[in-house]
């Protein structure tokens, strides 16, 4: 039987190997990405629609599509897409960070009812998106931006945010 040291050191490989392979899976092409990074983000839409298609369950595509509808301004889009990259990987911060940032755009050109709901759903993002990953400082941002604008009863408070303060690895 293999020692202890041996099956930690094989389990540290195969944990390797499998996320280099999950990142490797990722449909998006290169030309979605240099559409997205000149800015020209109606081209990188469309190729990652028709890229969405044959890889429906590529949280990449989802993201990325997310994040172009999100520079758009076009938040209804936003947020489904983000929705789907969060439902396919729950444990990556940068999605819940831009699920949370949609809500926010979105709560801030809504009437009060509305605006109120997805505030308190944008914080919930932000808050899951600094707990994923405590060195999001974007996410981190976002959250202490939030407590200090919004208001109590949308989660908000400078309190909040004065703690979060305190207790970030700053």
């Amino acid at each position: 039987m293999p020692s202890k040291r041996v099956l930690i050191v094989l389990f540290l490989l195969a944990r390797f190997a499998i996320g280099n392979v999950a990142q490797a899976e990722s449909a998006v092409p290169a030309e979605a990405k240099s559409a997205f990074a000149a800015g020209d983000y109606g081209k990188a839409i469309e190729i990652l629609n028709r890229v969405g298609i044959s890889q429906p369950r590529d949280a990449t595509v989802k993201y990325l599509l997310a994040r172009c509808y999100f520079e758009n301004e076009q938040y209804d889009r936003a947020i489904p897409a983000a929705e789907a990259a969060v439902a396919l990987d729950g444990n990556n911060s940068a999605y819940h960070e831009l699920l949370g940032r949609g809500f926010g755009e979105k709560a801030d050109r809504s009437g009060w009812m509305s605006a109120l709901s997805l505030a308190k759903r944008a914080r919930a993002e932000f808050e899951t998106a600094v707990r994923l990953d405590p060195r999001n400082f974007s996410a981190m941002q976002a959250l202490i931006e939030f407590d200090c604008s919004a208001p109590g009863i949308a989660g908000g408070g400078e309190d909040k945010a004065r703690r979060k303060f305190r207790n970030s690895a700053c």
